[in-house]
């Protein structure tokens, strides 16, 4: 159930602040890389994400202090980008969505707490992410934590 929760709170996130990711995407360090720039990781990851990567546009970029190689590319459905480590694992996957294309869960979630507001763009994002039960000395119970493949913390409950 938690698990469930954690997910629809960073689609609701994501999809209700996608000003606030596009105003943090300028801020952030993101520069434009060629396919001989990627890491051969990345390199050997992207084809089977992807499929064929020579319509794909590349960046790297420093996200809340960690590097990740993005790629973006053009779908029968739509722009899709993924971002991966510099080890070639796969961390976040995004594809544009319509407005009439979201669960009418979210649809109604987002009226609710934007009333009358209209909805600037969606995305449908994929986070890839480890949830571990750590048990420790002197504290009762295990805790959990939530942390991306590249060892950014999420949460720690």
């Amino acid at each position: 159930m938690k698990m469930y929760l954690f997910l629809g709170v960073m689609a609701a996130l994501a999809l209700m602040g996608g000003y606030v990711v596009a105003e943090k995407a300028a801020e952030e360090d993101e520069e434009a890389v060629t396919w001989e720039q990627l890491p051969a990781a990345v390199q050997a990851a992207l084809p089977q994400l992807v499929g064929d990567v020579k319509n794909a546009s590349f960046a790297c970029e420093k996200e809340d202090g960690f590097l990740m190689y993005e790629a973006a590319y053009e779908t029968q459905s739509g722009a899709q980008e993924v971002k991966l480590t510099p080890d070639g694992i796969l961390v976040e996957r995004e594809q544009k969505v319509s407005d009439d294309a979201l669960p009418t869960a979210v649809a109604k979630s987002i009226a609710d707490a934007f009333p009358g507001g209209k909805i600037a763009g969606a995305e449908h994002i994929d986070l890839v992410f480890y949830e571990v039960k750590i048990e420790t000395e002197g504290n009762k119970g295990a805790k959990e934590i939530r942390i991306l493949p590249n060892g950014q913390r999420l949460e720690i409950e």
